[in-house]
């Protein structure tokens, strides 16, 4: 049997800047944001996660008009001292480059909710998003119930729920027309 590879963060006095953690070392084992100054540490989603991402960017990039593009696992930097990276973007700036992209560019962030981060995908991130002025909000969560989806936008600062879909199934307008069939 193989140990785990476990990434140590190194000791830090203070908070934690943007530039701190684009400094760390690259570990696709956990996923690193900052949240005002405090580092958040997950780890890599399990398989279902992982091939619910693959389904929604397959389906989404389809989707998508020729002036957007989808991203998956991309640094967004929302404030000073807040860096997350959604499981999927839909951003404006197509074909750009960005080791960070600025959250005025994103039309759309995509969260599938995991076991170990429902509370922070579910409320934290959604906040966090809203109050950074990212016109949508896309959340898919897989319960016992069935696989919910969960779009909301923007309005006066605050995400109201746009559409719902339950077993997996999404019909969206917004920021684009698209048919989700996660199931």
């Amino acid at each position: 049997m193989v140990a785990p590879v476990q990434t140590l963060v190194p000791a830090h006095d203070g908070p934690w800047t943007i530039d701190d953690v684009l400094r760390l070392p690259d570990d696709r084992g956990q996923r690193i944001e900052l949240v005002d100054g405090a580092l958040v540490v997950s780890p890599a989603g399990r398989m279902r996660h992982q091939r619910l991402v693959g389904k929604l960017f397959t389906q989404l990039s389809a989707a998508a008009p020729s002036d957007v593009e989808v991203t998956l696992d991309i640094n967004v930097r929302l404030a000073e001292d807040r860096l997350l990276i959604p499981d999927l973007t839909i951003m404006r700036c197509p074909g750009a480059d960005f080791l960070m992209v600025p959250a005025a560019e994103l039309l759309m962030a995509v969260e599938v909710v995991s076991p170990s981060s429902r509370t922070y995908d579910r409320v934290t991130k959604r906040h966090l998003y809203a109050e950074s002025g990212i016109p949508y909000y896309l959340l898919v969560d897989p319960t016992d119930a069935g696989l919910l989806l969960r779009a909301y936008q923007l309005v006066q600062g605050r995400y109201k729920e746009l559409a719902s879909g339950n077993d997996g199934i999404l019909d969206l307008e917004q920021p684009f027309e698209v048919s989700l069939r996660l199931g």
